[in-house]
Order: C-alpha cells, then sequence, then structure tokens
C-alpha cells in the first residue's frame, strides 16, 4: 500500500503538470490558446503512445525479459520516428498546429517518453520511491517554468520550452544510473531480442495508440466544428479523465510484478483472485475520482481558469462516468498483462475507437461539451465491457 501512495503521488504531481501547462495558456491566451494547446496534444500524443510499444509494461512483465538497454535503444528510436513524422505531417499539412506551439511540445514528449522507459527501469528494480521522488522534481521544476511565463507575462509558448527543461534536467541523471547502477549489463542490438520485444510490445502500441486516439478523438471532432475556445474548455474537463488514467495507471504499475509472482506460485486460479482485489481497489478510486470531481470541478472552474471556462454539472456529468468506466478498464487489463496476452489488448482498444467513433458521428452536426463527453464515454465503456468479456475467458 505504502509503494502505491508513493508512485500515486509522483503520478498525481507529473499529472498536474500538464493541467499547470493549460491553465498557463487560460491566463496568458484564454480558452483559445488553451485550445490550441490541446489541439496539438490531440495530434502528436496517439503518435508516440504508438510508437512507444508499451515497452514499460512489457520491461515489468515479458519473461525472461533482455535488458534495459535493449529497451531504451527501442524507445529512442520509436521517439525519432514518432517525432520525423509529426514534424513532416506539419510541414504538408494547413490545419496543424502552429510550430511555436507544437516544436517545443514535441520536445518535451519526447524527453517524457525517455523518461517513462527509465523508469520502468527503477520500478522493475522495486525502487517505487525513487520513481516518486524523479517525478516529484519533475513537477517543481514544472512549476517554476510555468510560473515564470505568468509572473513576467511572456508568450504561454514558455512554459512548455520550461516543461521541456525540466524533463531534460531529470532525465540525464535518472538514464545514467539506470545504465550504471541499476542495470548494467551490457547489450548489442541483434534479432532475437528486438523481435521478442517488439514482438510482445507491437500489440501494446497498437492498443495503447488506439486507446490514445479514442482519448483525443474528441477534441478533434470538436476542432472540427465548433470554435477552438470550446476545445480549450473541453480539454481541462476532459482532464479529469486523464486524471484518473494517470492515478490508475500507479496502481496497476504497482501491483503488476505480485501478479506475475501470484501467477507463478499459485497459477491463475491465484492471479484470479489477486485480480478480483486488485480490480475493486481500481473501481473503488475511480468512483471516488468521479464524485469528488463532479461536486467541485464544475465551480471551481471559472474560479481558476477564467469566466470563459463556466460548465454546468450536466455537462460534466459523462466525463465522471467515463471515469467509473475507465476504472473498470484497468481493473481487467491487469491480468492480460501478466498472462501476456498483448494481442487481447488490441481487440478491447478497436472495440472502444469503434463506439466513440459511432457516436461522433451521430452527434457530429450538434458537437457540443455534452456530446464530446458522451464520446469518450462510450470508448472507455466500450473498452471496459471488452476487456471483462476477454478476461472471464482467460480466468
Amino acid at each position: 500500500m505504502k509503494k502505491s501512495l508513493l508512485l500515486l503521488s509522483g503520478y498525481a504531481g507529473k499529472s498536474a503538470t500538464t493541467l499547470l501547462i493549460l491553465w498557463g495558456f487560460a491566463r496568458l491566451s484564454g480558452a483559445e490558446g488553451a485550445g490550441q494547446f490541446a489541439y496539438a496534444m490531440a495530434v502528436s500524443f496517439p503518435v508516440f503512445i504508438l510508437a512507444e510499444l508499451g515497452l514499460r509494461n512489457v520491461l515489468q512483465t515479458l519473461h525472461d525479459t533482455p535488458p534495459f538497454r535493449a529497451y531504451l535503444w527501442l524507445r529512442a528510436g520509436g521517439v525519432a520516428l514518432a517525432v520525423a513524422s509529426i514534424g513532416l505531417t506539419a510541414v504538408w499539412a494547413d490545419a496543424f498546429p502552429p510550430a511555436a506551439v507544437l516544436v517545443p511540445l514535441l520536445g518535451m514528449r519526447a524527453a517524457d517518453s525517455l523518461l517513462d522507459i527509465c523508469y520502468g527501469c527503477l520500478q522493475a528494480d522495486g525502487r517505487i520511491g525513487a520513481v516518486a521522488g524523479w517525478m516529484w522534481t519533475n513537477t517543481l521544476l514544472t512549476v517554476v517554468a510555468v510560473a515564470v511565463p505568468i509572473a513576467y507575462n511572456l508568450a504561454a509558448e514558455a512554459s512548455i520550452w520550461g516543461s521541456f527543461g525540466a524533463s531534460l534536467v531529470v532525465l540525464v541523471p535518472v538514464a545514467v544510473w539506470c545504465l550504471r547502477t541499476i542495470d548494467p549489463t551490457p547489450w548489442r542490438p541483434n534479432r532475437r531480442d528486438t523481435r521478442r520485444v517488439l514482438g510482445a510490445g507491437a500489440n501494446l502500441g497498437v492498443s495503447q495508440g488506439v486507446s490514445s486516439a479514442m482519448t483525443y478523438l474528441p477534441t478533434v471532432y470538436l476542432a472540427a466544428s465548433a470554435s477552438t475556445a470550446v476545445v480549450g474548455v473541453f480539454a481541462v474537463t476532459q482532464y479529469v479523465v486523464t486524471f484518473g488514467n494517470l492515478f490508475l495507471s500507479s496502481i496497476q504499475q504497482t501491483q503488476l510484478r505480485s501478479l506475475r509472482s501470484g501467477l507463478a506460485s499459485g497459477g491463475r486460479e491465484r492471479l484470479k483472485s489477486l485480480s478480483l482485489a486488485v480490480g475493486a481497489r481500481q473501481v473503488g478510486v475511480g468512483l471516488g475520482i468521479a464524485v469528488l470531481a463532479l461536486v467541485a470541478f464544475p465551480p471551481l472552474l471559472p474560479l481558476v481558469f477564467g469566466d470563459e471556462f463556466t460548465v454546468s454539472r450536466w455537462e460534466f456529468l459523462p466525463i465522471a462516468l467515463a471515469v467509473v468506466a475507465l476504472s473498470g478498464d484497468y481493473a481487467t487489463s491487469a491480468p492480460q498483462l501478466v498472462l501476456n496476452r498483448y494481442r487481447t489488448r488490441v481487440g478491447v482498444a478497436v472495440a472502444g475507437l469503434a463506439a466513440a467513433l459511432v457516436v461522433a458521428g451521430l452527434t457530429y452536426e450538434d458537437a457540443t461539451l455534452t456530446t464530446a463527453g458522451y464520446v469518450v464515454l462510450a470508448g472507455i465503456a466500450a473498452r471496459a465491457a471488452t476487456g471483462l468479456a476477454m478476461v472471464r475467458k482467460l480466468l
């Protein structure tokens, strides 16, 4: 429990940094500026998540896993591919975010992606406290990076550059520590290890990339049919789902080792009982976040972000329900990862994206904050239902 709380605190701090940058854009550029930042995330983050190949989860769950250097090498290659593909698309596509926002965002996301696999190395070695500590270091540096542009009335994009710098400052010592101390095992690129990791990671990468596309679909959906200001307001409200996602992910990350040990010692029956306990905690967390957000978020938004960000509880309701559905999705994904059934996650992700696309298509002519919320809810609920059906077959 202590490890879970430590990692939860680290994820909470890290997740708050994106909200801080959104807040900085809202204060310096209004809802329209926040909308530009949200749109830039929507068109770039799914590409990164696809290119990351879920390697952090593979590192912790793959049986007889290769050394950490293999994962770092593959992650660096994936990051380079993501940056190149987004950059080339931005050159040729007219409806892309401005370079002033996109360039620092790509740098920040690339550094965070490399940090993510380094955190996976520390976590696989049981150093949960170190992961949380470095996450909080990154968070505090980012707070300073956002505060300076606001204090001196600089361009909003300066906060993204500051967050990029904060991630680099943390990345260097963490990567060196992992390579020299935690897992100094030498490794040279070879076909066998690369094929094993990519074989496992490809399925996770596709599933997480598709899930990310589903998450950001409502932002693109609103950007195509509503004003940039509406996109900015929705990005802030949807952040509750992002926050819940990071909290639930941290619970899962701390439990993967114990679930894997349970499978090794007691077989699938033991894994089933442990998964039920972990899943119950995740659903409890999801319910708590949803209720708290539904009560507190609507009145707080205009106070913190400005009058442009006024939303009713009715408009916010589908977002709160989506957090509850998300907890069910996480409850079903952990046993699939431990059983190395990475391919089943692709089916789960596709079902979620399909459901979200159906709702988006039906409501496209009258896109609002409320309908965008139901696009999110439909996709996550479909993922949870599909995941439950697959887990029942496995266990």
